[in-house]
């Protein structure tokens, strides 16, 4: 004798053979999406009381302790990408062979330009 059937597709596969052949609950099964997990990780700091009282500031809209910790990590890794690209920049900008270069394309440029 045969064990119950263990999943509910079992179930189901087992009553559609008796069932008539166009019974609504024996419609095909449909699979579920495939779902991608990503794992975080967990990062752990030494708080002091500034920074206690910043996280504090920072939660009083009803964030988590967590979410205001990333959304400060984000802004200052922003801040720092943009303190680099000024740099650069600036460094271009006071770079007489660029400067040269950026001048001599401009008027060929403009000897091009149809107006």
């Amino acid at each position: 004798m045969r064990n119950a059937p263990r999943s509910l597709t079992e179930r189901k596969r087992s009553e559609c053979r008796t069932a008539p052949l166009h019974s609504d609950d024996c419609r095909p099964l449909r699979m579920a999406s495939p779902i991608t997990v990503r794992r975080m990780a967990t990062l752990t700091i030494r708080t002091d009381p500034e920074v206690e009282e910043a996280l504090e500031s920072l939660t009083q809209d009803g964030s988590s302790q967590s979410e205001a910790a990333r959304a400060a990590i984000l802004l200052a890794g922003r801040a720092q990408r943009r303190g680099r690209l000024r740099a650069e920049a600036e460094e271009l900008r006071n770079d007489a062979e660029d400067v040269a270069a950026s001048e001599a394309l401009a008027a060929e440029m403009a000897a091009v330009r149809a107006w």
